[in-house]
């Protein structure tokens, strides 16, 4: 499936399955634009694409940062004289392990409302600004995860927000039409949100993880990106979750 010659936007494009994202519709001929928050990282981004790419430090919880961005982006971007956008994707992270990870009953008001701020205003942000500047045909894809579907021990705040992005998504698809939205559910991943463990504790956990599933293994940010590309250019699929999990739900 081919992107030649459109403009695929990335939120979140500067690491992880965001720049994944980018490398992948890059290759398929996108013209793509990456923003993240850190400059520093977003230049680092840009280095490992080359080419055309492109990117802006943008804070995805920022609104007049964000509708700055995208109405220079509607306005043709780089003084090309059409529409900015024909594909967005939001991929933004939900924030520090500590407000992911925590028992119900344990985890302070201030956490879990950082995670809904980081993972679903985020995108409800970049999603209703962006979307009267994206061409008629085009989409918007979320990023959502598999505890909306099966929720594991510890993670009942982000299972409520990928539920919530999921019914956003299939709201929005029924607004926004013929503009196509969709979501990708990841599992577990090997991104790189997990750099800062040590090496042996990472690959323990990362094999306990793979030895769960049934394909026996872990994730990678390819995995989810192809997914990602996927719904960018099937145009005939709108209001869909598509989980890439490995089979945790069949799980035990």
């Amino acid at each position: 499936m081919r992107l030649v010659g459109q403009r695929v936007v990335v939120i979140g494009g500067s690491s992880g399955i965001g720049l994944a994202v980018a490398r992948q519709a890059q290759e398929a001929g996108a013209r793509v634009l990456v923003a993240g928050r850190s400059p520093e990282r977003v230049a680092q981004a840009l280095a490992h694409l080359g080419g055309d790419a492109v990117g802006e430090s943008v804070d995805a919880r920022d609104e007049v940062a964000l509708e700055r961005f995208f109405t220079r982006l509607g306005r043709g971007g780089e003084g090309e004289g059409t529409h900015g956008i024909d594909h967005l994707v939001v991929t933004v992270g939900p924030g520090s392990p500590k407000q992911r990870y925590a028992s119900f009953v344990e985890q302070p008001l201030v956490d879990a409302r950082a995670l809904f701020d980081n993972k679903f205003w985020a995108q409800y942000l970049c999603a209703r600004l962006a979307a009267p500047h994206i061409a008629r045909g085009g989409s918007i894809t979320l990023f959502g995860g598999g505890a909306a579907r099966k929720p594991v021990r510890a993670m009942a705040v982000l299972a409520a927000v990928q539920a919530a992005i999921e019914g956003l998504m299939r709201g929005m698809a029924v607004d926004l039409a013929p503009v196509r939205v969709n979501a990708v559910a990841p599992g577990r991943i090997a991104s790189s949100s997990f750099a800062s463990m040590p090496e042996p504790e990472r690959e323990v956990m990362f094999k306990a993880w793979a030895d769960s599933l049934p394909v026996q293994r872990i994730g990678t940010p390819d995995d989810a990106a192809a997914a990602a590309l996927y719904l960018m250019a099937n145009r005939y699929t709108t209001g869909h979750v598509l989980y890439v999990d490995g089979g945790h739900a069949l799980a035990g």
